[in-house]
């Protein structure tokens, strides 16, 4: 069982990395240009980021004068000023299928909810202006447990601090790309904290990491990654007369669950189609 285990475990660590090198080779003239853009926007008479270091470097050695008068923030801030007056935020619609009224004025009220313990509107103003300056941001949703006694866990929104941590499937076409298959999100702590937080691993730290590159690590950082894939299982969507006489739906996996041996199954009055399912 351990072979099986360690087996499957190397497959998905290659598929891993073949899968970080596409990303990498795929975002990274993007990912020079964001650095860009936000050096650009950012700039002031202290950083110099709008001079290039050579045309700077000209104009000290002749002691000529090089203003830097940031034009680009004022529009920047335009924008994102206007986003946080109109700030984004979910909402439930009642769409068939037995939904109501009443139920999405619920869900609402449990968006509301978690958005507000998630300190929702200064997560999608980060986010917002990574989105202005350099063109891409990202928020997140996680769970976790109420508190430290506690077995029930809560929905929370957050933004992720930098967006240059995030890689994700280059092939997603969709404007929010939910087609994704698969993303990693990185995060750079010290020792001492991984060491503490997985104290199993801590031996491993520094010696092979996912592509190859010493940057990963250094005398006082681990790079941490997370890895998300999408797998599509093959599944049959049946459809029948409910008790209410309204036609119903439910996949023949959760069927098998509650009752292998449904009549549904045999029902020649059932249409079913295959389907994948993520």
């Amino acid at each position: 069982m351990a072979k099986k285990d360690d087996d499957k475990f190397e497959k998905i660590l290659r598929r891993a990395k073949d899968r970080f090198k596409r990303c990498e080779d795929w975002e990274s003239y993007a990912r020079r240009l964001y650095v860009d853009d936000i050096r650009f926007a950012n700039a002031d008479a202290d950083n110099k980021y709008q001079w290039p270091t050579r045309m700077w470097n000209d104009r000290q050695r002749d002691e000529r004068p090089a203003l830097t008068i940031n034009k680009v923030r004022q529009h920047n801030l335009s924008i994102i000023n206007d986003a946080k007056m109109n700030k984004p935020g979910i909402k439930y619609r009642a769409a068939g299928n037995g939904a109501t009224a009443e139920a999405a004025r619920m869900w609402d009220g449990i968006a509301r909810h978690i958005e507000y313990q998630s300190n929702a509107p200064a997560h999608y103003d980060y986010a917002t202006t990574f989105q202005v300056e350099a063109g891409i941001g990202y928020l997140r949703v996680n769970t976790d447990y109420a508190d430290e006694d506690s077995f029930d866990q809560e929905i929370f929104i957050s933004s992720i601090a930098d967006p240059l941590s995030v890689y994700i499937d280059p092939d997603a076409r969709a404007p929010a790309k939910e087609d994704m298959r698969f993303a990693f999100i990185f995060e750079d702590m010290t020792k001492d904290v991984f060491d503490q937080k997985y104290p199993s691993y801590a031996k491993y730290a520094g010696q092979n990491t996912l592509d190859g590159f010493p940057g990963w690590c250094d005398s006082d950082h681990v790079r941490v990654a997370e890895y998300f894939e999408a797998e599509d299982v093959e599944d049959e969507l049946l459809m029948f007369d409910g008790p209410d006489g309204q036609p119903a739906t439910l996949l023949a996996s959760e069927l098998r669950k509650v009752d292998p041996k449904s009549p549904l199954f045999d029902d020649p009055g059932t249409r079913r189609r295959s389907v994948a399912r993520r």
